[in-house]
């Protein structure tokens, strides 16, 4: 574990002088989970009580680099990946778009999913990556960073049955949540 890697690059002595003033807490974001009543987290959110939630943790387009899949591929409508693989010569992506791959079927699919059994569906996103437009139309709620304390993710965590998302970091908040866990490869 973490000790084997200290001491190995460290050695034992280092270890030793270490360990007298380095003490391991863990999460500490996660010590707000205790404090969070998922009814007054349910209420501050405006999410009706009673009924469960899905918290989607959308794809994150502004944060990724200008790459073509993400951005003229899996971000796009199947007319604008046809124009773009055209003028790029990138048909390595023509099944993608021949099946309708794309976020949009992501969201609608989840809506769906969420229609069909009764559920919630949640938008979490942060200033950086604004939600886009189709995102919050078929979103319950769409949320940023409301507040600092107590996190308005773990406030979503406390009230979520599911989470879906992209290879986020919140998979640590979820788990400590106890949150099950979807993780979607667009590619």
């Amino acid at each position: 574990g973490l000790e084997g890697f200290f001491r190995f690059f460290l050695g034992q002595a280092a270890l030793k002088q270490m360990e007298s003033v380095f003490v391991p807490a863990g999460f500490a974001e996660m010590e707000q989970l205790k404090y969070i009543d998922p009814d007054e987290a349910r209420a501050r959110l405006a999410l009706p009580k009673g009924k469960r939630v899905v918290l989607f943790l959308p794809f994150p387009f502004d944060s990724v680099p200008r790459e073509f899949w993400p951005h003229w591929i899996y971000g796009r409508s199947r007319p604008i990946q046809l124009l773009a693989m055209t003028l790029a010569g990138r048909w390595e992506f023509w099944p993608y778009a021949a099946r309708g791959y794309n976020d949009r079927r992501v969201i609608g699919t989840l809506r769906e999913f969420c229609d069909r059994h009764e559920v919630l569906l949640v938008t979490k996103s942060r200033q950086k990556n604004p939600v886009r437009r189709y995102v919050a139309a078929l979103s319950d709620g769409v949320f940023y960073d409301e507040s600092h304390y107590p996190a308005t993710i773990l406030d979503l965590a406390a009230t979520a049955d599911l989470c879906v998302h992209f290879y986020s970091s919140a998979l640590g908040e979820m788990a400590c949540a106890g949150v099950p866990n979807v993780c979607i490869s667009p590619v």
